[in-house]
């Protein structure tokens, strides 16, 4: 399985899926330019969960 080298993130990435789930992740390694964008996307998506659990600690 291809890995983008991200952690503690949910992100979409074009995959095979089946009934038993993903069966693999389509993609190559990303121009330089792409997988910074992607980290950076990660990282906006980990800044707003902690932002959203520090204003909403009943949900966590």
């Amino acid at each position: 399985m291809f890995d983008y080298d991200l952690d503690d993130v949910c992100l979409s990435v074009p995959a095979i899926v089946s009934q038993n789930g993903v069966e693999r992740i389509i993609g190559n390694k990303l121009p330089a330019a792409e997988q910074k964008a992607l980290e950076k996307s990660a990282a906006l998506l980990k800044r707003s969960v902690a932002d959203l659990e520090k204003s909403t600690p009943d949900l966590t």
